[in-house]
């Protein structure tokens, strides 16, 4: 993971003199549920955003997030809401990691009129700038990790699995909390004191805020050195895209698009998947722990 900024959510939406205000905000009405880091300078964000119906008047909530590599919308219907109800909804995204979002709630009456809108703003306490895993020579894991800045961290929890889907904890350290200068970390883990195995070891970084959210370093890993890397190519793609097939033995390769929502696809032949079908924008390959991202155009 490369960094954690800023995620900014605000809109400046005015309401009609003559309109009845129908939404209002709610204390912490927008919550961050997870921050993840993809890929490059990609990270997956996951919120919930909260607003309280407060007239009769409000028929629909529109919600608009614009991002760095897109724009999500979504319309809920709230006339059989009571007046006084929270209601939430919850948006998942891929967007730069130190880029700036910009959300809106507008509440309409039936007649699609504006009759209120909502803001917030929400911050990423931490920019992580990278994590490693290397073997030492007695047999240790040592695992090294940076931060740039970091606000209301409470500590990191270090992970490891064996197949890079389930992980479990194998230490905590504490955080410096609160710091906007590089603060270096490190942990040697007795993991296979021999050396023997050819087995590929995982881990990731867990970091816990102290209002309990979390988020999560890219997996690293120490791998079997017989394995190849996932390669795709040409990148950008327009019609075609052929990956290095000796891959595929067994293991599925995956598409999904840049809201994380996976896409169907066909071969042409055993090593070039069809685009043809697919829009333009983002998409990545997944095959195993490893994600590659490639531009559709």
């Amino acid at each position: 993971m490369k960094s954690y900024l800023l995620l900014t959510l605000l809109c400046f939406i005015g309401v009609s003199a003559n309109s009845q205000k129908c939404i209002d905000t709610v204390a912490n009405g927008l919550t961050l549920i997870s921050k993840t880091y993809v890929s490059g300078n990609d990270c997956n964000f996951k919120i919930k955003f909260c607003i309280r119906k407060v007239s009769e008047q409000a028929h629909h909530i529109v919600y608009t997030i614009k991002y760095s590599y897109g724009t999500l919308t979504r319309t809920i219907y709230v006339s059989n809401v009571a007046v006084g109800s929270v209601i939430c909804e919850v948006f998942e995204f891929t967007g730069n990691c130190s880029s700036t979002a910009y959300c809106a709630a507008h509440g309409k009456t039936v007649n699609h009129t504006l009759c209120g809108a909502v803001d917030e703003q929400i911050i990423l306490p931490i920019k992580l700038v990278s994590f490693s895993a290397e073997n030492t020579a007695n047999g240790l894991v040592a695992l090294k990790w940076q931060t740039a800045t970091e606000s209301n961290v409470s500590h990191f929890s270090l992970q490891q699995s064996a197949d890079s889907k389930l992980f479990n904890e194998i230490a905590k350290v504490k955080a410096v909390g609160e710091s906007k200068s590089l603060q270096s970390y490190s942990y040697l883990y007795k993991s296979n004191p021999t050396g023997s195995s050819n087995k590929s070891q995982y881990y990731r970084l867990k970091t816990v805020d102290r209002d309990g959210s979390e988020s999560f370093s890219p997996i690293v890993s120490i791998k079997d050195k017989t394995r190849k890397k996932l390669e795709v190519y040409p990148n950008p793609a327009s019609h075609y895209l052929r990956l290095n097939v000796q891959l595929f033995e067994g293991n599925p390769v995956k598409l999904y698009n840049i809201n994380g929502k996976e896409i169907q696809f066909q071969y042409l032949d055993e090593q070039t998947i069809n685009l043809s079908e697919l829009a333009n924008g983002i998409y990545y390959l997944q095959y195993q722990d490893e994600l590659v991202r490639f531009l559709k155009n």
